[in-house]
């Protein structure tokens, strides 16, 4: 029996499987029968659309850079065959060696337009296995997030939204939080957790109901010990001002299941600072009231 390729090693040994996967590790490969094969697969979570960036060696180092593209063929319990593509960008033809390694290309991506040069030149200096996934482009236009130098300290390096959204309209363009031209390794970590943040808020549900299936309504909780909802649904509102002054809003949602079964619900929030958080409810069926679940945020 082929021996397991380990997902966690080391520092990662007590990590959740394929929940919080390490960013270095690489996806040995190998060609059989002139067929690319990868030892990862449905057990991985691999689907027919998954792409990976193919490397030739299993270290990130400026040296190591992407040589091609892999393409998922048939996706196998715990392997992958798929075919290879090299990357148009090298000068010379690449033949995928008879051992290679990949990174899977995240759907979680950003676009950065740098406006100093001494970021721009910080970011350059990470692996491209490191960068996959986060592209630099020349024009603000064509750009996510936006990264400068603070006018009121040179040391620190400051993040904006580049395009509009619902938090520029309120809040402005700026991210709170800032990184230290000394600490670069807070950069990497910074710019994942801006996709991630991004790729969630704009993500859509694949569920279909009717609009009266499920009533939702988010209000706060008023009173003295003995609180109970008032009366005004906060998302009847554009904006609503939460958690002023470092204080936790006493805050419930008014549920109401209309469907045959019951229901999960998940319930995501966005801070400007790039926190999510979430809350996820079991929504009893139809025949009960609605359901007054307190929630802080």
């Amino acid at each position: 029996m082929r021996r397991q390729t380990p997902h966690f090693e080391g520092r990662n040994i007590h990590c959740p499987l394929f929940y919080n996967k390490d960013p270095n590790h690489f996806i040995p490969g190998r060609v059989e029968n002139s067929v690319a094969i990868l030892d990862t697969g449905e057990v991985n979570g691999i689907q027919a659309d998954s792409t990976f960036a193919v490397y030739a060696y299993d270290t990130l180092t400026s040296s190591n850079i992407r040589i091609g593209t892999f393409t998922v063929g048939r996706v196998h319990q715990t392997q992958t065959e798929g075919s290879f593509l090299p990357s148009p960008d090298i000068a010379t033809a690449t033949v995928l060696p008879p051992h290679f390694y990949a990174k899977q290309v995240p759907q979680e991506v950003a676009a950065l337009y740098f406006e100093d040069d001494e970021a721009a030149s910080l970011w350059r200096q990470l692996a491209p296995g490191e960068r996959l996934g986060l592209n630099e482009v020349t024009t603000e236009a064509d750009a996510d997030l936006r990264l400068s130098r603070s006018l009121s300290n040179r040391n620190e390096l400051v993040f904006d939204w580049a395009k509009e959204n619902q938090f520029t309209q309120i809040l402005g363009t700026r991210i709170p939080g800032s990184i230290l031209f000394s600490e670069p390794g807070r950069l990497l970590y910074t710019l994942r957790t801006f996709a991630h943040f991004k790729y969630h808020l704009w993500r859509n549900t694949e569920l279909e109901m009717a609009p009266d299936d499920l009533e939702v309504e988010l209000r706060r909780l008023e009173g003295g010990w003995k609180r109970k909802p008032g009366p005004h649904n906060l998302f009847n509102d554009d904006s609503i001002g939460i958690g002023q002054n470092g204080q936790s809003d006493p805050l419930c949602l008014l549920v109401q299941n209309h469907t045959d079964f019951p229901l999960y619900l998940y319930i995501f929030y966005f801070g400007s600072n790039l926190r999510i958080g979430e809350h996820c409810i079991l929504i009893p069926l139809s025949r009960l009231p609605s359901l007054t679940i307190p929630i802080s945020l």
